[in-house]
């Protein structure tokens, strides 16, 4: 009997050091929020080849003259945007734009901004919640943020009203946000989706980088780490995922992603272009890799976005 309680206290022990380290390895740094502000890119960081584009457009939203924006989540913190205006009032719609994990929004869609507003459209580029200036504790990776986005657009179609189309633009997790936000209900002037490089599914991007980036076995790690997430953070990693939102989207997509990105699989945004059931378009750029997209091919990706803008608004 009492090598039955020394062996049942080892295993307690061990499980206590694991869900541990599963807190302060995984959870913590991935999970709890972020304060970063635009800050330019320096030869240490992500795409640092692509520094002094990405340096120059971080300048260019930097002095811009855009107005602070804020909403309630339904969750009861409070949502910040920059909302940059059309100078001369003629609008042709708005662009809500969400930046990805840890992001940004100047340097995640250095140039973009500037673009839409050239071609006549509003931009609101938000702080994702547990970002820099919005509240919140934890980020959920899409499955609390596709309310947030819900809930910006109707913020946009209060102030600015809803005869004009939004479009929506996302970027890695921003991406995964905007298209599971296509599975509610969303107001009919929302004519199409930007999906730049996104994940099918919190689980499936976290353990795709456990065993790919990490080198980590997915057991015991993963349904450890559902446990904490859901104590903690208050939802399941499975709780919802883009390919669920395909399933009834009907609001047209833009696929994009680059042919090399090993950091989000291709094979994601593959599963979500093939589960999306409303008109859809795919855009491969040769050479990408994650999240590089715009700075590879600008030429094209301009053509695309101008093309799929014209064909919906």
């Amino acid at each position: 009997m009492a090598i039955f309680w020394i062996i049942l206290i080892i295993l307690v022990a061990l499980l206590l050091l694991m869900c541990l380290g599963i807190y302060f390895f995984l959870f913590k740094p991935n999970f709890a929020r972020h304060d970063e502000p635009p800050h330019p890119l320096n030869d240490t960081e992500y795409l640092h080849e692509h520094k002094d584009f990405i340096n120059a457009s971080i300048q260019w939203f930097l002095s811009q003259k855009s107005e602070d924006v804020y909403i309630k989540s339904f969750d009861g913190f409070d949502l910040y945007g920059s909302l940059f205006s059309v100078p001369d009032g003629n609008t042709k719609g708005t662009v809500l734009m969400c930046h990805g994990f840890h992001g940004v929004a100047p340097r995640d869609f250095a140039g973009l901004p500037e673009l839409y507003l050239s071609l006549g459209y509003n931009v609101l580029v938000i702080n994702e919640r547990a970002h820099n200036k919005s509240g919140g504790k934890y980020l959920t990776y899409g499955i609390k943020e596709r309310y947030d986005c819900r809930d910006w657009i109707l913020y946009l179609n209060n102030r600015l009203g809803s005869d004009k189309p939004v479009f929506l633009h996302g970027l890695s997790m921003g991406c995964a946000t905007v298209l599971m936000a296509s599975g509610l209900e969303l107001p009919s002037n929302v004519k199409g989706i930007v999906a730049d490089c996104g994940y099918t599914s919190p689980y499936d991007i976290i353990i795709s980088v456990l065993r790919s980036q990490v080198k980590l076995p997915a057991f015991p790690i993963m349904p450890l780490s559902e446990i904490l997430v859901k104590c903690i953070a208050g939802f399941w990693l499975k709780e919802y995922s883009t390919l669920d939102a395909m399933k009834t989207n009907r609001i047209p997509i833009l696929f994009v992603d680059g042919d090399k990105d090993d950091f989000v699989p291709t094979w994601m945004t593959q599963k979500n272009y093939e589960a999306c059931v409303a008109e859809k378009r795919i855009f491969w750029v040769k050479g990408a890799k994650h999240a590089e997209s715009f700075y590879i091919d600008k030429e094209g990706y301009q053509a695309q976005l101008k093309d799929f803008l014209k064909s919906y608004s």
